[in-house]
C-alpha cells in the first residue's frame, strides 16, 4: 500500500501543473496579433541578451556586413519554397545574396538588412514588457498562404484525403478561399517535390474545431475587403468553417473591432488579429514605417489598459521570412518543409517574465500547443504535438503586472486611415 501511495503522490505531483494550467490558469483570453514577413534578425537585431550578429556571409563565402534600413522599404525579397532553399545553403545561412526583389534597383545583398531600431522601437518596447524568444522558428518554408494555416492548424495540409504527404506551399493564384478558388503548389512534405496542385478550399481539423469541442470561444478579426476573399483570412480557406453558419460568425470585421472588444471586457478566449495589408510590415509597400508598428501597439495597449488584462496574454508572431536574413538555422529537420527560420515573438501578460529572453527553441506549434494547454483542448496532432508549450516564458506564482502603455511612433495622422490596398506589383506573400 505504501509503494502505491508513493506512486500515486508522484503521479499527482508530475500532473499537478498540467491540471493547474488547464483548470486553474490565470490566462482566459489569448490574443494572438499576426504580422507579416519579418525574421528574427530584421526585426531584433542588437537586442540586448539576444542572439543576433553584424555580419553574415554570402555564397561566396564573403563577409557581408548587415546594414539599417527603414522597416517599410520599396524592395520585397522573394520568399518561395526554392527561395527558402535557396537561402538556407544546406545550413551555412549564406543564399541570400541570391535574392530576387518585388522592383529592380534594389541595392546589393538587400536582405542582408535589418530594420532601424526608431522603426521598429514599439516591438522593443513589447519585447521589454513581456518576454522574447531568440529562438522562435517557423513551421514551414514557404509564403504567407501556408503561414496563415500553420498559425491556425499547425500545417497546410493535407490537401485532400488522398495525398496525405501533400502540403500547400506556395501562394495560389486565380483566387484564394473557398468562395474564389484559385489553385497553388503543392509539396510533398518528405520529398521536397512541388508537384502537386491544390485548390483553396481545404479541409482538415484546425485550433477553432478544438475550441469549441471544449465549449470555448474563438474570434478571427480580418478586415471586410478580405474577409473572403483573401488567404489572410485563413477560415475562409477552411471548407468545414466556411460552410458552417455557428462557426463562420467568428470571423469578424473591422480589424480594429477587437479594440473595442478589449476595451469592453468581450475578448473570446482565443483571437487571431489579421490588420490592414498596410499595417502588415510587408515590405515592398510606399506607406509609414510607423504603420506596423503602431498598429500592434495599439492592441497591445487595448488589451493592457481593459478590464481583462489580468487574465490575458498578447503575443506578436509573423507568418513567414519574408526573404530577410538570419543566421540561425533550424536545429533539426522534421521534414522536407518543416520548420523554417527564425521568427520574431513576443508575449506580453500579466504573468510573462517581464524582460526576460528565452533561448529556448520554439515553434509556431508552440503557440498552438500553448492555447491547448491552457485550455484544456485536445492536441491537433501536427506542429504542435512535438513543440513545447512556451512554459518558460510565464510565471504564474508571481503577483500579476501592471501593464505599462507602449508609446507610439509619432506618425502623420493620415497613416491611419490609409485603405486596405496591395501594391499591383507585389505578391501579397
Amino acid at each position: 500500500m505504501k509503494t502505491l501511495a508513493a506512486a500515486v503522490a508522484i503521479a499527482v505531483a508530475v500532473l499537478a501543473p498540467a491540471l493547474a494550467r488547464a483548470d486553474g490558469s490565470p490566462i482566459k483570453h489569448v490574443v494572438i496579433v499576426l504580422q507579416e514577413n519579418r525574421t528574427f534578425e530584421n526585426i531584433f537585431h542588437g537586442y540586448l541578451g539576444a542572439q543576433t550578429v553584424d555580419a553574415g556571409y554570402d555564397s561566396a563565402g564573403n563577409r557581408i556586413p548587415l546594414v539599417a534600413t527603414h522597416l517599410m522599404v520599396p524592395y520585397d525579397p522573394r520568399h518561395h519554397y526554392e527561395d527558402w532553399i535557396a537561402d538556407f545553403a544546406g545550413g551555412a545561412m549564406s543564399g541570400f545574396d541570391k535574392a530576387h526583389f518585388s522592383r529592380a534597383g534594389a541595392p546589393p545583398n538587400f536582405a542582408y538588412s535589418y530594420a532601424m531600431r526608431s522603426d521598429v522601437q514599439p516591438y522593443w518596447d513589447l519585447a521589454a514588457e513581456g518576454a522574447l524568444a531568440d529562438a522562435f522558428f517557423d513551421d514551414h518554408r514557404s509564403g504567407s498562404f501556408a503561414g496563415h494555416q500553420f498559425t491556425i492548424a499547425g500545417a497546410s495540409g493535407p490537401i485532400d484525403g488522398a495525398d496525405p504527404d501533400y502540403y500547400a506551399a506556395e501562394n495560389p493564384s486565380g483566387g484564394q478561399t473557398c468562395d474564389d478558388k484559385g489553385t497553388g503548389k503543392a509539396i510533398n512534405i518528405r520529398t521536397g517535390a512541388e508537384d502537386k496542385i491544390y485548390t483553396t478550399c481545404l479541409d482538415y481539423q484546425t485550433l477553432a474545431d478544438r475550441i469549441v469541442a471544449k465549449h470555448h470561444t474563438w474570434r478571427y478579426y480580418v478586415e471586410a475587403s478580405r474577409m473572403t476573399s483573401s488567404y489572410v483570412s485563413g477560415y475562409a480557406v477552411v471548407k468545414h468553417i466556411r460552410n458552417d453558419p455557428e462557426q463562420w460568425k467568428n470571423v469578424v470585421s473591422p480589424a480594429a473591432a477587437v479594440l473595442d472588444d478589449a476595451r469592453n471586457g468581450t475578448l473570446a478566449d482565443v483571437s487571431w488579429v489579421i490588420g490592414k495589408y498596410v499595417d502588415s510590415d510587408h515590405a515592398g509597400q510606399d506607406v509609414p514605417s510607423s504603420n506596423g508598428p503602431n498598429w500592434v501597439a495599439s492592441v497591445f495597449n487595448a488589451v493592457g489598459e481593459g478590464p481583462e488584462w489580468n487574465s490575458s496574454v498578447v503575443v506578436l508572431l509573423y507568418d513567414d521570412w519574408g526573404g530577410w536574413y538570419d543566421e540561425v538555422p533550424p536545429k533539426v529537420q522534421f521534414n522536407a518543409f518543416e520548420p523554417g527560420f527564425r521568427l520574431p515573438f513576443v508575449a506580453v501578460s500579466a504573468y510573462a517574465r517581464r524582460g526576460y529572453v528565452s533561448h529556448a527553441t520554439h515553434y509556431t506549434g508552440s503557440l498552438l500547443h500553448f492555447i491547448e494547454t491552457a485550455f484544456g483542448l485536445d492536441s491537433l496532432g501536427t506542429s504542435d504535438a512535438r513543440s513545447d508549450d512556451l512554459a518558460d516564458l510565464f510565471d504564474y506564482t508571481q503577483a500579476p503586472l501592471p501593464y505599462v502603455p507602449i508609446k507610439p511612433i509619432p506618425a502623420p495622422a493620415a497613416a491611419a486611415l490609409l485603405p486596405d490596398f496591395i501594391p499591383p506589383w507585389l505578391d501579397p506573400d
